[in-house]
């Protein structure tokens, strides 16, 4: 929770514009949402999940990683940033959003480990073109293409290995799957987030450089944090 509020504060210092953190199950302190609300942030609480939690490999405690698909289906916003709570902004995130394009993130350094033939099929068999593996930690929409991603994103999550065989990565990177094969079927077009964009820690990259530097402190691997889902909707 405490890395939720730390990258809502890091966001706040370039942007006044709406800002939403979805609170998942289990449910959040008292004073963590007076702390939102000194931020002027929009705490959205749920209720219950709606996916199942799984694990990206054996040692790893599983994680709801699928409620930020949902999460994408629930903003009015056509311009979106969505982050993960262990995310900092170091510069002002309209740097993002220029180009013409409608869906932007950085290819997932997993994506090196893909048995790209295996990958390849499973883009072969929705009728799509192949694209890499994202990290969905930030990702930017554009044209109301969070909400169509998500949906999609969403169904390709629930059926799991029906559509994504096990032995297509070393790591179970379900939401990543779902998400990079959902922006394949929309047909959009694509930009490639680089390190000066979104910056990995788990990589050591350089923190202050990019626009977004993501990863928890508290691991050298990215782990979304457990109760808390950050998602910050940026409104160009």
């Amino acid at each position: 929770m405490r890395e939720v509020c730390l990258s809502v504060k890091s966001l706040r210092r370039y942007t006044d514009d709406p800002v939403t953190v979805i609170a998942t199950p289990p449910s959040v302190s008292v004073s963590w949402c007076r702390a939102m609300d000194e931020l002027d942030v929009d705490v959205r609480h749920r209720a219950e999940n709606l996916t199942e939690p799984f694990r990206i490999r054996e040692g790893k405690r599983e994680g709801r990683y699928g409620e930020k698909l949902r999460s994408l289906m629930e903003g009015e916003e056509d311009d979106v940033l969505f982050l993960d709570g262990d995310t900092k902004i170091n510069r002002d995130p309209a740097e993002l959003f220029h180009g013409d394009w409608e869906f932007s993130a950085r290819i997932a350094p997993g994506f090196l480990n893909m048995d790209v033939t295996v990958w390849r099929k499973v883009f072969e068999k929705e009728g799509a073109g192949m694209l890499p593996m994202f990290n969905t930690g930030a990702m930017a929409f554009r044209r109301g293409a969070a909400k169509k991603i998500g949906r999609q994103a969403l169904d390709y999550f629930r059926e799991g290995e029906q559509v994504f065989p096990h032995d297509i990565n070393p790591q179970y990177l379900l939401d990543q799957f779902a998400v990079s094969l959902a922006v394949a079927k929309q047909d959009i077009v694509v930009h490639y987030m680089g390190k000066r964009e979104h910056g990995f820690r788990w990589l050591h990259e350089n923190p202050s450089d990019p626009v977004i530097y993501h990863g928890s402190a508290r691991s050298p691997l990215h782990e979304v944090l457990r109760g808390v889902r950050g998602l910050c909707w940026y409104v160009s």
